[in-house]
């Protein structure tokens, strides 16, 4: 969330009248939003040229002489002061701009699920698949020179439609997925790890510390806000697009793996209260099938107890 005097602060940063701490301020708020520190930079680039300054200056002072035909006694403006009033015009102007800029990025479609999932198809011919408890965002300009989705939190599949010179980016926590046209899971965890799974083409991941991995079809990477690094990921894939085709495979899975996956399934907590009891393993498959039909399954296949309370599973001896 940005402060209400963002666009003030931002003005005397480009006057250079800012504070050290405003500066502090704003260095922190580009980092959080890429689309502000994008624009900052396009405005800091639009500085007065030594020709375009001397020219201004020079009929600044040419206008000021005529005034002082009916004004006496008032000294004509230094250079240097005209120079700092066409700054401040120059950062009103600009403002101006930034303001509407920032509304074009941040006035947009924001979808969110309940228990249910859902899809949406983009302006450009994307699709974006919902698991439940997702919000996705994206922008009133999306597709007009930019093509940018925020997952704010949940879990999300992507068939991005290929524009050769219009990358596709997804920003989820600190990292940004960028691709021109293929297909890809993104989960976002409420403690700001992201975990990325590719389907087709190929995507490339970038962290804020820097790191960044180019990921193939079939490759998986987390990347952790308590971590530098985007880090590949050994585990199965087989159960990662299961809330999509409903399809859960168990090879050979200790039921400690087992419960992960049944707690990402069907949004439950799971428990494995015994060592012996998590080491177990199970052979199974289930074609969308309901959590009790599941349970009952494993449980009898393992002898094992599995004890549900509220949002709560237990497994026990």
């Amino acid at each position: 969330m940005l402060p209400e005097n963002i666009w003030e602060i931002v003005a005397r940063k480009l006057s250079g009248e800012a504070s050290e701490a405003e500066e502090k301020e704003l260095q922190a708020l580009m980092g959080e939003h890429p689309e502000l520190r994008e624009t900052i930079h396009a405005a800091e680039a639009l500085h007065l040229t030594p020709a375009v300054e001397n020219t201004v200056t020079e009929m600044s002072a040419h206008g000021w002489q005529q005034l002082q035909q009916e004004m006496q006694d008032t000294p004509a403006p230094s250079r240097f002061r005209i120079r700092r009033l066409l700054i401040r015009a120059a950062a009103i102007v600009v403002i101006g701009l930034l303001s509407y800029n920032w509304w074009q990025h941040n006035s947009g479609t924001s979808i969110a699920t309940g228990d249910t999932k859902d899809s949406i198809l983009l302006p450009d011919g994307s699709r974006i698949f919902l698991n439940a408890h997702t919000v996705v965002y994206y922008a009133r300009n999306y597709g007009h020179g930019s093509r940018e989705v925020s997952l704010q939190s949940g879990e999300a599949y992507f068939e991005v439609a290929q524009q050769e010179n219009n990358p596709f980016t997804v920003h989820a926590a600190d990292v940004d997925i960028k691709v021109l046209g293929t297909a890809f899971n993104v989960h976002r965890s409420a403690n700001g790890q992201v975990d990325i799974f590719v389907t087709s083409g190929r995507v490339k991941a970038e962290n804020k510390h820097g790191s960044s991995m180019v990921l193939q079809a079939g490759a998986q990477v987390t990347s952790s806000e308590k971590s530098p690094d985007i880090r590949p990921v050994t585990t199965s894939p087989e159960n990662v697009l299961a809330w999509k085709t409903n399809r859960l495979v168990f090879n050979q899975m200790p039921l400690s793996q087992v419960a992960v996956v049944l707690a990402n399934y069907y949004q439950l907590d799971v428990v494995v209260t015994d060592s012996v009891v998590s080491h177990k393993v199970l052979q199974a498959t289930f074609n969308n099938k309901s959590l009790d039909e599941v349970l009952d399954i494993i449980g009898k296949a393992l002898n094992v107890n599995i004890t549900q309370k509220n949002k709560t599973l237990e497994f026990h001896p």
